[in-house]
């Protein structure tokens, strides 16, 4: 028999590899381990019977029949314990259903029904020794919902840090937009920033297609001339203008720093938007 890999190929004797499998099985050290778990085994009287399953996928399924609604580790271990008629599966598992079962019905379980610590496997098994991993789902799931807990006061401060930090970015961006709109709906800081005396803030202009530079692409007025100007978390630089779009030309046209939500000119209408000074026209000057 052959094995296609790839553009290799690889052989199997299927006969040698059966012989090969029948030798290891009957050796005298397999018998050994086989023994030996088999002993392991029958000293095992607390046995699941999730089989391949596992109390994850058991608890999932569980919490779907019921449409959603949660279950407890007491539902989940009796569950998987039982037989396929929702019987425990032997004498001892009946015993421990039944502790479990009157510790539901207790006072003392509804008073620590908000502990997981306290609830009726931790009531009927008692505390878990360090280095036993038996019942390591349950004991897992009580340290996660310790975490979740924690998780949950961690997420809701975080929620409300981030509604402050939405809040105050609203009202920068409020207190900027005031800054610019004047009686005609836009109007720009003429006075020189920086220090810079021959600034052309309040100048009309035209913006000039900076990819290849052969035309005009919208027309507008400078809003902002200060090179500290910071747009998208960086400055515009020295050799470049903000720029107060009024009239597209080109509305396909890319603009120079794409923004978000705003990567041509027609989507730059009526915005300030940077522009590097080379391409952009002054008339009269």
């Amino acid at each position: 028999m052959k094995l296609c890999l790839g553009k290799s190929r690889v052989d199997f004797d299927l006969g040698k590899l059966w012989k090969e499998f029948k030798k290891q099985r009957r050796s005298n050290n397999f018998r050994e381990q086989s023994n030996n778990a088999k002993e392991i085994r029958a000293k095992q009287t607390i046995q699941h019977t999730t089989s391949r399953k596992g109390y994850a996928r058991l608890e999932y399924e569980m919490v779907e029949e019921k449409d959603g609604a949660s279950v407890s580790r007491a539902e989940v271990w009796i569950s998987g314990h039982s037989d396929k008629n929702g019987k425990p599966h032997n004498a001892e598992i009946a015993e421990i259903v039944d502790k479990i079962n009157a510790c539901n019905q207790s006072q003392c379980s509804e008073s620590t029904a908000q502990s997981i610590n306290n609830d009726p496997i931790s009531q009927v098994f008692g505390t878990e020794h360090q280095g036993r991993s038996e019942r390591s789902w349950f004991w897992s799931n009580s340290y996660g919902c310790r975490c979740n807990n924690s998780n949950n006061a961690i997420i809701k401060e975080l929620m409300g840090l981030r509604e402050k930090y939405e809040d105050l970015s609203s009202y920068v961006y409020n207190q900027y937009k005031q800054g610019q709109q004047g009686g005609d709906g836009h109007t720009c800081t003429c006075q020189p920033q920086n220090g810079n005396s021959s600034n052309k803030c309040g100048m009309k202009c035209k913006l000039i297609d900076w990819v290849v530079g052969t035309h005009i692409v919208a027309e507008g007025e400078i809003a902002i001339d200060d090179p500290l100007h910071v747009v998208e978390g960086a400055p515009i630089g020295v050799g470049s203008y903000m720029v107060w779009v009024q009239t597209a030309i080109d509305h396909n046209a890319l603009i120079w720093r794409t923004q978000a939500n705003m990567r041509t000119i027609e989507q730059a209408l009526g915005e300030s938007i940077p522009w590097p000074k080379q391409h952009v026209f002054i008339p009269n000057t």
